[in-house]
């Protein structure tokens, strides 16, 4: 590194501390400190500086954590650990790369959306430690969650109930030589052989068994950017409901009625004197429970309301409404101090007419089924659980 540019690096970290109020006696201290931080990132990023072979795989830098850089419009990864040329790099790949998130746009630590491109901007398929080959990618930055594994934890759990759930990656992130922090790399929830495996629906499949799926959706906030997302149900209190998968633009007009007339159905079916039966005609129970275990068991106050994914398969597969993917733990396991108590204790869909009035009004009633009660090889308590 030159002589001078460190010279001004450390005469400006000296200024900054003494701004800051540190002591003369804790100065070097901190001097030393973020030297050392600068030096970690400088041995990062040496080796994509000197080397132009766009043909070649990449080393980032051996450590105990797995890296992501973008740079200069390319993307770099390695697992934690691998030695140079070792064969879990992936070769350079054109990306595009831009901040995501609703609320989570206004936080220092910002998430991403990544796509891995070809040179001409077309999709470009690859596997990015060992997930299976794709081009939408998720970078996500947990800044209300400190300990960087709510969201880890609660994948991990629905893995382990055999159905999709995002695979993870923790990893360290750059972005054009800007060290970002640790981040979850991840999958982006959509449509695949090896994701949310439902059908592929076109524009044009507007009629018979075509029409009927797959369906991917979510209860959410409405960001108030389009009128053109999704829908208000009329059921109280009032969600919304919007289309993810394919997107509103992607649908055509008969698509977008029939999804909303079937989960209009379904809520008008749970309204009923006989929704103890009727609702197995809309949904798939199984998948019920196992998304409702999870959820319990990480305790989060936006729990079937913000971030709730379900998906529908077309007739000649059942034809009802699946939940799930699981998605977006950061205030789970009681991380959160605001309308209900963080508590271990009790149950959250209870919440509901308690302490918050904004989940779905079946969402309750589901928990008073006996048929679905007993699926869950559980009895629900009418005392708070540890």
């Amino acid at each position: 590194v030159n002589e001078e540019l460190m010279k001004n690096l450390v005469n400006d970290l000296d200024k900054s501390l003494r701004d800051a109020g540190i002591s003369d006696m804790s100065i070097g201290k901190y001097v030393k400190k973020y030297v050392k931080k600068f030096y970690y990132r400088l041995n990062v990023l040496d080796p994509i500086f000197e080397n132009d072979n766009d043909d070649e795989c990449h080393y980032v830098g051996k450590g105990i954590l797995s890296k992501i850089v973008a740079f200069g419009g390319k993307l770099y990864a390695n697992i934690a650990g691998e030695a140079e040329g070792g064969s879990n790099l992936i070769t350079k790949s054109a990306i595009g790369i831009e901040i995501r998130g609703a609320s989570s746009q206004n936080f220092p630590k910002k998430n991403y959306s990544l796509e891995t491109r070809n040179e001409d901007g077309s999709n470009n398929n690859v596997s990015i430690f060992g997930m299976p080959s794709e081009n939408d990618w998720v970078l996500h930055g947990p800044f209300s969650d400190k300990t960087l594994l709510r969201n880890v934890l609660a994948y991990h759990m629905g893995e382990s109930t055999e159905r999709y759930t995002p695979r993870t990656q923790i990893c360290e992130l750059l972005i054009n030589g800007d060290y970002r922090g640790v981040y979850m790399f991840t999958e982006k929830l959509k449509r695949d052989k090896n994701r949310v495996d439902i059908a592929k629906l076109s524009s044009n499949d507007i009629t018979g068994e075509e029409l009927t799926g797959g369906y991917l959706f979510q209860i959410d906030r409405d960001d108030e950017s389009t009128l053109l997302d999704g829908w208000w149900t009329n059921s109280s209190p009032r969600k919304f409901v919007a289309y993810h998968d394919p997107s509103y633009e992607e649908l055509a007009d008969v698509q977008r009625q029939y999804l909303k007339d079937y989960f209009t159905s379904f809520e008008n079916a749970m309204d009923g004197s006989q929704y103890m039966t009727d609702y197995n005609n809309f949904i798939d129970e199984s998948s019920w429970v196992d998304y409702f275990l999870v959820t319990e068991v990480t305790k989060h106050i936006d729990a079937y309301k913000l971030s709730f994914y379900m998906h529908k398969k077309k007739s000649s597969n059942g034809g009802k409404i699946h939940f799930g993917p699981l998605w977006d733990f950061n205030l789970g396991f009681g991380n959160f101090d605001f309308v209900c108590s963080p508590n271990p204790q009790g149950w959250s869909f209870e919440f509901q007419g308690t302490c918050d009035y904004y989940h779905p009004f079946w969402v309750k009633k589901l928990t008073n089924i006996p048929d679905a009660v007993s699926y869950t090889h559980l009895t629900l308590p009418t005392t708070p659980y540890v």
